[in-house]
């Protein structure tokens, strides 16, 4: 079963393929490509939101060696599907009920993001303030996005330097305190087995 509707992914289609004034964020939200009509719709936009500013931080941290590996892209796709079903425990049955669309949905943004990164168009600020329009200050959702930050950076189990000031920057403009950043980077390390 799909979490987002295939209204949803066309609209993301859409705005990646057609849409190329600033970057996907901006576009896809300041544009309105894609308007809930009804709760489900609003719940997914919600999902969606929140998928895709998440997206762009955990590329960018990615990206901060110079290349996106194979790794960070399988634990960056593995995360959203943790993140949307909010329980880790059950990953295995959450990944068997990930739809084929949303799977085409990550895959698109992913490649979108990564072009445009790469391309230079991508604006930590830019993100952030997306981020805050959205969340406003919610904690629990910015250290989150550390969190994703660290789960990607440590997905080839060593953290470089380029990917740690990455990290750094994304916690210092989020507004992260330090000792949550210490917290968060040490929890994902015994996560994952990181010495």
């Amino acid at each position: 079963m799909a979490r987002w509707s295939k209204s949803l992914g066309n609209s993301v289609n859409f705005a990646a393929e057609k849409l190329s004034d600033k970057n996907f964020l901006e576009d896809f939200y300041e544009k309105r490509v894609f308007v809930p009509s009804n709760d489900q719709e609003r719940k997914e936009y919600n999902d969606f939101c929140f998928v895709s500013s998440a997206m762009y931080l955990a590329i960018y941290v990615s990206l901060a060696d110079g290349e996106s590996s194979p790794q960070e892209k399988k634990r960056l796709v593995d995360e959203m599907i943790i993140q949307l079903g909010q329980r880790s425990y059950e990953y295995e049955e959450l990944s068997e009920n990930f739809g084929t669309s949303d799977r085409e949905i990550i895959d698109t943004i992913f490649k979108k993001i990564e072009e445009e990164i790469k391309a230079g168009k991508f604006h930590l600020d830019e993100i952030v303030r997306v981020v805050n329009m959205i969340y406003g200050k919610n904690p629990f959702k910015r250290n989150y996005l550390l969190r994703l930050s660290y789960i990607v950076g440590y997905a080839d189990k060593v953290l470089n330097e380029p990917t740690q000031k990455a990290i750094e920057l994304i916690a210092d403009k989020l507004k992260i305190e330090q000792s949550e950043r210490d917290r968060i980077q040490s929890e994902v390390k015994v996560d994952y087995k990181v010495k």
